[in-house]
């Protein structure tokens, strides 16, 4: 009995050890970080971060005004063990139209948070962690990308809700 409650609390000790900044950023990571979620009015959503597979929720809400790097490096996240909300943020970013959205048109304005509006944002981080952003700032436009983030504001809304 003994025995068994040391190799117990070796594997706690193992598995509750391990740091954030290795579950968002390892040297053998292949694939780009995607986090999604609001900014603006009433600090904005909690951000959703899908990383090699796994989805995670942030503690802390995001923010009044975009600001992807405190995003990425300084709120603190949590396994969101949710199958369904997984696939639905791994089809959000498989669907990502990298074509409409590229470096040239990255975006932190979020002009409706002056009156408590909020703005969806994608943030992508590669494997060099550089950090890309966009937020749609259009509610009355119909383009290609303003229909990918309406619908990936109604995912995240669904999935914080």
């Amino acid at each position: 009995m003994k025995y068994l409650v040391i190799i117990l609390s070796l594997v706690f000790v193992c598995f509750s050890g391990c740091d954030q900044e290795d579950i968002r950023k390892s040297p053998d990571q292949n694939d780009e970080v995607f986090i999604v979620g609001h900014v603006g009015g009433w600090l904005g959503s909690r951000a959703l971060m899908l990383n090699k597979g796994v989805l995670l929720v942030s503690k802390e809400q995001a923010g009044v005004e975009m600001n992807a790097a405190q995003i990425v490096n300084d709120l603190e996240w949590e396994v969101l063990a949710d199958n369904e909300a997984r696939n639905r943020i791994e089809a959000l970013a498989a669907e990502f139209p990298a074509d409409l959205f590229t470096d040239d048109r990255q975006s932190t304005a979020c002009t409706v948070a002056a009156v408590d509006g909020q703005c969806p944002f994608v943030i992508k981080v590669d494997t060099k962690d550089a950090i890309r952003v966009w937020t749609w700032d259009s509610p009355s436009t119909t383009g290609p990308s303003d229909v990918y983030m309406r619908g990936l504001s109604q995912v995240v809304y669904e999935v914080l809700e």
